[in-house]
């Protein structure tokens, strides 16, 4: 009877096409299990709709007014002509040019994102593959992080992090082939891929901050991670591609600061949120939402164990993976601490901050099972320890799909005090008679864009706890408001909004049009950010 030793089978093929292949059939059919096709031609819902509301309104701007990718903006007019820039609209400006070819459809954008995640996990396999020199393992690992309940939501969404995520993989793939074989190719990939991890997600600049780190301590302090030679046999070069990275990633923060600035743009925060920033209540109310609440949708909990577990067993034994694992997970150990604590608050309710943590969690688990491996073969390098690697895999996939399609259910949207007459509502207004270039108030939204992107109209958004409902109304109209959309019928009782409702245009499903005069503005009043939210409304 012919035998298959472990060691044979697991060795990671030469030909790097067939590997190719494998991943994406294995990554296929997990979205297909996931359901991820079912959600494709769906509009924007659930779980942090405005966010998503801003990816793509950015898009369909420039698909609209074309693709000039230093003139961002926004449906809302809070700030002027709706100027706002954040992340580099790199991926915005990849899916508008598409959109250009196909039609605004919005699959485009889910495709587009989720391809780039396929790429940044299969990086992460092949990285796994060549560490731990055992494609097997290497691919379960890999599906083992994949599995991330928030990730996987995200993965064919319209928020950055997932691509931000994603090449920041590629980069650390591209890493450890140039310690490997010290070409200067791999290098320039390395560099290329983290520059661009850190544009759409400035917070992902954790991960080239770190290979920078590492290579200064082996460089420039005389540390040897290597016992002969050097891993950064290209001094120069890497100094040059860290000063380029470090330039590119300024000058777009600054020009992104001095743009918004300039139109008077405070939605999108500049600044943090830290630790100790937060009153002693604060603290505690987001670390129980953390380990309470989003603790479970980071991660099917007994992938948290089997992590500590890791963990645990093999700081005896890490230094057995390599010095260069076990300085680079300290380093972004330290750096992710650091994160964590600047945006500590945003924790409370922005699950998808923990994503840039997740190469955190990923190093520290990587050198304990690689020493482990080095100082255990016999055990773990067996078809019964890949088999509990897989097993553990599979049962963080079918957690997160539990969470996934949970994130996508009816009655999500329906808690969300959204209104799904929105989805179908451009035609009714065209009907109606408003024209394109018509500015429109939108009440209630506590979002500034989510509704002004499903109705394609510059205007304003009003939240529904709004102090002087009237007065804020009177002022958009003095700035040259033309209608006013009423989403919530209970609004058309109260008696402060009764000399807005003298001209009803349409009705569809409880959103009410109502045309606005000139004659019914009075008082100005001062909008400012409130210190409870990024999109309140205040007097003087």
């Amino acid at each position: 009877m012919k035998k298959w030793p472990y060691s044979e089978i697991s060795r990671p093929w030469a030909d790097g096409r067939r590997l190719f292949l494998l991943f994406f059939f294995i990554f296929l059919l997990i979205n297909l299990f996931l359901g991820q096709q079912k959600i494709f031609e769906l509009p924007p819902q659930g779980v942090h709709l405005g966010r998503q509301a801003d990816g793509l309104t950015f898009t369909y701007n420039y698909y609209k007014d074309g693709l000039n990718l230093f003139n961002p903006h926004l449906n809302n007019l809070q700030s002027e002509g709706g100027c706002k820039a954040s992340e580099f609209p790199l991926i915005y400006a990849v899916v508008a040019s598409l959109y250009k070819i196909f039609g605004p459809h919005i699959w485009i954008f889910r495709l587009i994102t989720l391809l780039i995640v396929f790429f940044g996990f299969y990086s992460l396999f092949r990285m796994l593959s060549l560490v731990l020199n055992d494609m097997l393992q290497g691919m379960a690992l890999s599906l083992i992080f994949f599995s991330s309940s928030i990730l996987i939501y995200y993965s064919a969404n319209f928020l950055p992090d997932p691509a931000a995520l994603a090449f920041s993989l590629a980069g650390w793939w591209f890493f450890f082939k140039y310690s490997d074989k010290q070409t200067q190719s791999d290098l320039w990939l390395c560099f290329l891929f983290f520059t661009v991890g850190a544009l759409l997600n400035l917070s992902y600049a954790l991960n080239p901050m770190t290979a920078i780190g590492i290579f200064i301590i082996e460089r420039f302090w005389g540390i040897r991670l290597k016992d002969e030679g050097h891993y950064f046999k290209h001094p120069v070069t890497f100094t040059i591609l860290s000063f380029v990275f470090i330039l590119l990633v300024f000058l777009w923060d600054f020009w992104m600061h001095q743009y918004n600035n300039l139109h008077g743009n405070s939605y999108f925060p500049s600044s943090a949120l830290p630790l100790w920033e937060a009153s002693g209540k604060e603290i505690r109310e987001t670390w129980q939402l953390i380990t309470n609440y989003w603790y479970t949708k980071y991660y099917y909990e007994s992938i948290f164990h089997f992590f500590l577990l890791i963990l645990i067993l093999g700081v005896l034994w890490i230094s057995r993976s390599g010095r260069l694992l076990v300085f680079l997970s300290v380093m972004i150990i330290l750096g992710g601490l650091f994160y964590f604590l600047l945006f500590y608050q945003q924790f409370a309710q922005h699950d998808y901050y923990m994503i840039n943590l997740m190469t955190v969690i990923l190093f520290p688990v990587l050198a304990s099972l690689k020493g482990l491996k080095q100082k255990f073969p016999k055990q773990m390098n067996t078809y019964f320890m890949t088999l509990l690697l897989f097993i553990l895999s599979f049962l963080g996939i079918q957690y997160a799909k539990i969470n996934f399609q949970r994130r996508y259910d009816s009655t999500v949207v329906v808690g969300t005090k959204f209104n799904v007459g929105f989805y179908e509502i451009k035609p009714y207004l065209a009907a109606a008679g408003v024209s394109s270039d018509a500015r429109i108030i939108s009440v209630p939204d506590p979002s500034p864009n989510i509704s002004l992107y499903f109705i394609d109209h510059m205007g304003w958004t009003i939240p529904a706890e709004t102090r002087r409902m009237r007065d804020t109304i009177r002022y958009f109209i003095r700035l040259g408001a033309n209608y006013l959309l009423i989403s919530d019928t209970s609004l058309t009782k109260q008696a402060e909004m009764q000399g807005f409702l003298l001209h009803k245009c349409m009705d569809h499903k409880g959103i009410s049009l109502y045309k606005l005069y000139p004659t019914m503005d009075s008082l100005q009043c001062l909008f400012l950010p409130s210190t409870t939210g990024p999109w309140r409304t205040r007097f003087k």
